[in-house]
């Protein structure tokens, strides 16, 4: 049995003892401890700005979620849906440096516009694709 690539982002998060997709849903409700944003923090090499814009927040009230006890629901999700967006890049490209370079870089597809600049997909579904 082929091991999900939910569970492979979850892992890479910090997430351990996670072995079905419901679990991570779980753990989304529950809200993660900002240790899994700091993992993501270090991954994606985004600027705080950057980040807080994924939120859609001001940066100030992003860094203080460093210091909370857990991630709301809802910040969890974003922060899944961040990382799995992530951990497709390293899977295309090869590489995280790869990954991190092409989040950051402008596309001509995109208008000029950086991928790590667009808003992250609606929320509710841990992982879907077609």
């Amino acid at each position: 049995m082929a091991v999900s690539e939910a569970i492979i982002t979850a892992g890479s998060l910090g997430l351990p003892g996670i072995e079905t997709e419901s679990e991570i849903v779980d753990r989304i409700r529950a809200g993660f401890p900002p240790s899994v944003l700091r993992a993501v923090d270090e991954r994606l090499h985004l600027t705080h700005a950057q980040l807080a814009a994924l939120f859609r927040m001001p940066e100030r009230s992003f860094l203080r979620r460093f210091n909370v006890d857990r991630l709301s629901s809802s910040e969890s999700d974003s922060l899944y849906r961040i990382a799995c967006v992530f951990q497709s890049a390293v899977d295309a490209l090869g590489d995280e440096l790869k990954a991190t370079r092409w989040l950051n870089a402008p596309h001509r597809a995109l208008g000029g516009i950086p991928p790590c600049n667009f808003s992250i997909p609606k929320p509710g579904r841990v992982r879907s694709k077609v």
